[in-house]
């Protein structure tokens, strides 16, 4: 075999590797980037509920914890994708936290969502008890 056949073959193995290599890099850069904003989502969404637990309905618990999470997420420099829902009932607070990643690739998810679920504190006097 010539040693110039031998630098052809090279070449085109190189040709054929980078766009594997670089997509392979791109897929891990993201799936960094989800994990991120999977964890940023799930704890913005646990302390909304958290801080709308601790509240009385009447004294605005939904504002304070779509407050509390906005803040958070922006803490934390994620994006939300919309603003969080809250939804209470007498004995559960629900947070919904809905973020935004940067596309990297157009076939993976651009958003994750995550949900945060806490009992409401029920403030009892002692004769109720």
């Amino acid at each position: 075999m010539s040693r110039r056949h031998i630098r052809g073959e090279t070449t085109v193995q190189v040709v054929l590797m980078v766009p594997v290599i670089l997509l392979l890099l791109l897929v891990g850069v993201h799936v960094a980037s989800y994990m991120h904003a999977s964890n940023v989502a799930n704890a913005a969404a646990k302390r909304g509920a958290q801080v709308a637990a601790g509240m009385p309905v009447s004294s605005g618990a939904s504002s304070a914890a779509t407050t509390s999470v906005t803040e958070m997420v922006r803490d934390l420099g994620s994006r939300l994708h919309q603003p969080p829902q809250v939804a209470m009932t007498q004995s559960l607070v629900t947070v919904a936290v809905q973020l935004r990643i940067g596309r990297l690739l157009p076939f993976l998810p651009d958003t994750v969502s995550r949900r945060g679920i806490a009992r409401r504190e029920v403030f009892m006097t002692e004769g109720e008890r």
